[in-house]
């Protein structure tokens, strides 16, 4: 009779402890780009110049890859607490859009030259331009 109770309490503090884990795994935020290895470096309008002229290739070099980009800052926007965006290079009216991790501030004036570390998430059809997602600046005081 004692086992019983025993073996309920044994199997409860095991899943207290698992559903635990499983929380904090799953709300854990994703490992900061910053030390990781770069696999591309171009320039901004480079950048936007390859996927508006060769679009399929672009595509499979450059998507979900870690590139590092080179430009001028063409506009920047604080969204909230934790949404950063920085516009970079200026190719047949389009731009890089370079969103930063949170907790990023100040974020860069225009007109000044900037290296931008992120993952490359696509091409938008629509405005001709480049997203990257995840980023951080290099350099950048």
């Amino acid at each position: 009779m004692t086992k019983r109770p025993l073996l309920i309490l044994v199997t409860a503090l095991i899943l207290i402890v698992a559903a635990a884990y499983a929380y904090f795994r799953w709300n854990q935020a994703p490992e900061s780009i910053a030390h990781q290895d770069t696999q591309f470096n171009l320039t901004a309008n480079q950048l936007l110049e390859e996927f508006q002229t060769k679009t399929a290739t672009a595509q499979t070099q450059y998507l979900n890859r870690i590139i590092e980009i080179d430009g001028r800052c063409e506009s920047s926007e604080n969204q909230g607490d934790s949404l950063f965006f920085v516009y970079m290079g200026a190719y047949n009216g389009a731009s890089v859009l370079c969103q930063l991790e949170s907790g990023r501030s100040p974020v860069p004036s225009v007109g000044q030259n900037l290296r931008c570390k992120g993952i490359c998430t696509g091409y938008d059809d629509l405005t001709g331009g480049v997203s990257m997602d995840r980023c951080v600046l290099v350099n950048f005081p």
